[in-house]
């Protein structure tokens, strides 16, 4: 890598990624071929390194350095000559690789969270960046560039990279039922109000379905389908209301793969939010009491410190409806498809619990 790279001394990694993409394509505008080459090695080995970063698990510089990477071909898209748009930079090719980015994009933003940068994120180079912004934009390029993402295979391989496909998609879902839920003023005991997060119900659907999917995939003896499933649990929780028969039936499918599962140890990347392990105690707890219940209690997260309220008796009905800004319907449109409507007065989240049993036994067909 260093031997071509001393070769180009025009490839600079270190620049801003628009400015390297402008400087290629001005100085190569009439040579579509050293363009293509030049190109070519930027994102290959760009890539390259931030899995190298990856690897050193220094997750905040390989979010920037994939961040880099997407920046980079989006500028070189509006750019490149037209002949070569059709030919490279629009193929199938470049949307896997852009798909494939924004999926460890999406990785290296949950494993490098933690509990003291919940809504903003602090580089090393003191940049602020919004997390919720950042997790809409990047579902919303994962969501564009998969129109072909699942393989027709049936092989271990396949069937692995699906899984794993649906579950980082479940945690960007996850991430955005929290960090766009409803914040309420809730009142404790004596007369004690706190700001609390009432994860938003749309995304916390799509979560718990992702997770459905891709505890599918995985093979029975995969620690990581066992944590789907915790995590399936978990966003019946954040949907709200939702009937004690269907948790039952999820919690039987917990404790049945993991009677399957050698080692109960849940993996180091389970916890993209430190509520999770909160949520494998309360998943257990009402467990042992789940025949008393005829609805999950009404879960709220505390803002300050991260503390999972139960309220069986909180009710959400006085809670004024958020206005929907443009680029949430935009991103809604992408999610729930072309015919979705943001100025109907029915959304996904005001209807009636999708049946998620149903669901899982389709998937399962």
């Amino acid at each position: 890598m260093q031997d071509i790279l001393n070769l180009n001394p025009d490839i600079d990694f270190t620049v801003d990624a628009n400015y390297m993409a402008d400087n290629l394509c001005a100085r190569y505008a009439d040579d579509a071929y050293v363009l293509r080459f030049k190109t070519n090695i930027v994102i290959k080995f760009r890539i390259i390194q931030a899995f190298f970063e990856v690897i050193s698990k220094d997750y905040g510089t390989a979010f920037f350095s994939f961040r880099w990477i997407l920046q980079f071909i989006s500028s070189v898209r509006s750019k490149f000559p037209n002949d070569l748009n059709a030919t490279f930079i629009n193929s199938s090719e470049i949307s896997w690789v852009v798909r494939q980015v924004s999926l460890y994009l999406s990785k290296c933003l949950n494993l490098d969270f933690n509990q003291k940068k919940r809504i903003k994120y602090v580089s090393s180079r003191c940049v602020r960046v919004n997390r919720l912004d950042l997790f809409k934009g990047i579902l919303y390029t994962i969501l564009e560039n998969s129109n072909d993402c699942i393989p027709t295979q049936d092989d271990f391989m396949h069937r692995h990279i699906t899984a794993e496909y649906f579950k980082v998609c479940a945690e960007i879902y996850e991430a955005i039922a929290l960090l766009d839920g409803k914040l309420i003023n809730y009142e404790q005991a004596d007369d004690l109000k706190v700001a609390v997060i009432m994860p938003q119900r749309m995304f916390s659907i799509y979560m718990t379905r992702h997770y459905m999917i891709a505890a599918q995939h995985y093979t029975v003896d995969d620690p990581n389908r066992l944590v789907c499933f915790h995590k399936i649990l978990m966003g019946l929780f954040f949907v709200n209301r939702i009937e004690i028969e269907t948790y039952n039936f999820f919690y039987s499918q917990l404790r049945e793969c993991a009677k399957n599962i050698k080692d109960s140890h849940i993996s180091n990347d389970y916890s993209n939010f430190p509520l999770s392990g909160t949520f494998v105690n309360i998943i257990n707890s009402v467990g042992l009491r789940r025949h008393t219940l005829k609805f999950l209690p009404t879960v709220l997260i505390r803002l300050a410190t991260n503390e999972v309220i139960m309220d069986s008796e909180f009710s959400s009905e006085s809670i004024c409806r958020p206005v929907c800004t443009k680029e949430a319907g935009k991103l809604k449109r992408k999610v729930l498809g072309s015919n979705y409507d943001d100025n109907d007065h029915i959304g996904l989240e005001d209807m009636s619990t999708y049946d998620l049993i149903s669901f899982w036994k389709q998937i399962k067909m």
